[in-house]
């Protein structure tokens, strides 16, 4: 896909297999001049992109174009070789209006399909379905009218609001109000777009008034990626403050194994959704909101299932999940037992048979159907990387209550 505004994303695209790749304008000529190791660990991350279409079902980010080492391919040959690794299934090429002229696509790109997405005042050739030319029904509303000058205007001006239209809150998020730990990774590449520090976290909100009740923040992630650890410190931060908070979790409500099957053999797992009594820890939380009703408390909800239960669900304002790589999750659970960071080691035998898949099917029972309601932070490898996820959370956490309180 060529473009990086949200008016791309919203075409009427049916059919086709899109490609996204990481670097676009208008940072494609920030990125042509980054070293092949930093277009490397910053492609790693997907940044920009990856908060645009987190929640869009057909389009994804791939960082082929940015890795290719020695030059920058163009969009021909990304696309030639996608078509390759995908063998039967038609690769598609999609653009604007402009784009489609200036190269000259309205032709066509042989056994490369083109898809133009036009804006709503746009006069775009005809289809040639013969050549494989297509065009997609314009972007309809605000989105219709968006383009990338207007994302380099509101970029250079770091209007967060406009950026926010233009790309999305995750994509503005993360270039002009970057987290510490994001911007000690790029601090050379955020100077180019203009930001040379950190803004400042936002203040924690007063006390709520009479009629509002506590904050409900939940966090979720596979065992052993760092939920208690990041439910700790926010707890410090807010109690640092004045503030009641509560930290509800999970584990407090496991109830009993339950028999799994696996490789048609029966065996014990403590890992289940199952396992949990789910309504008394849903009731807990209610319990704990309903005690700080009018205080500007903090309920913190915090478990492996967390989201399981639509009743739990329905009570958390914000929901965060700790994404951890599956290797580095089985290292940590089935590393020699310890007190604080694993008081209870398994195998990797068991981790794999029982935790994993435990886990795939929660993220895609219970946590993906939730979608741009969840956030995702990256697993917390140090205490700089949990002060880091604080004030992310912090930042995206309390946003909605600002509005709500009309501040």
């Amino acid at each position: 896909m060529c473009g990086c505004h949200t008016a791309h994303a919203e075409g009427n695209l049916l059919l086709c297999l899109i490609r996204l790749d990481a670097w676009d304008a208008p940072w494609q000529s920030w990125g042509r001049s980054m070293r092949l190791a930093d277009r490397r660990q910053w492609n790693s991350l997907g940044p920009v992109h990856r908060p645009q279409v987190a929640d869009d079902p057909l389009v994804a980010v791939g960082a082929w174009e940015a890795l290719k080492p020695g030059h920058w391919p163009d969009y021909p040959a990304v696309c030639k070789d996608l078509q390759q690794r995908v063998g039967g299934v038609r690769v598609y090429f999609v653009c604007g209006t402009d784009h489609a002229t200036k190269c000259g696509l309205w032709k066509g790109m042989g056994e490369i399909g083109v898809v133009v997405v036009p804006r709503a005042d746009d006069k775009p050739k005809p289809e040639e379905p013969a050549k494989r030319v297509f065009v997609a029904r314009p972007a309809e509303g605000e989105a219709a009218g968006f383009s990338s000058t207007q994302v380099r205007k509101a970029l250079a001006a770091k209007d967060f609001d406009a950026a926010s239209r233009f790309l999305s809150a995750g994509a503005a998020q993360f270039v002009l109000r970057p987290s510490v730990g994001e911007f000690a990774a790029f601090a050379k590449d955020f100077e180019k777009v203009g930001v040379t520090s950190v803004p400042p976290a936002p203040p924690a909100p007063p006390s709520q008034g009479a009629g509002h009740g506590p904050r409900t923040i939940g966090i979720t992630g596979l065992s052993r990626s760092g939920k208690g650890w990041v439910s700790g410190a926010l707890k410090a931060h807010y109690e640092a403050q004045g503030r009641s908070v509560a930290v509800i979790g999970q584990d407090g409500y496991w109830r009993k194994p339950v028999e799994v099957s696996v490789r048609g053999k029966v065996r014990r797992s403590e890992e289940e959704a199952e396992c949990t009594d789910h309504q008394a820890f849903s009731e807990a939380i209610r319990k704990a909101v309903h005690g700080m009703a009018g205080s500007g408390g903090v309920v913190i909800a915090e478990g492996f299932q967390l989201v399981h239960s639509p009743d739990v669900t329905a009570q958390l304002d914000v929901i965060f999940e700790i994404d951890i790589e599956k290797e580095e999750a089985r290292r940590r659970r089935c590393q020699a037992a310890d007190k604080i960071k694993n008081p209870n080691p398994m195998s990797v035998a068991d981790w794999d048979d029982l935790v994993w898949p435990a886990h795939v099917r929660y993220v895609e029972s219970s946590l993906a159907p939730l979608a741009s309601r969840v956030h995702k932070l990256k697993s917390p490898e140090s205490e700089d990387d949990v002060k880091a996820i604080v004030r992310t959370i912090l930042r995206i956490g309390w946003d909605p209550f600002l509005q709500e309180v009309g501040l």
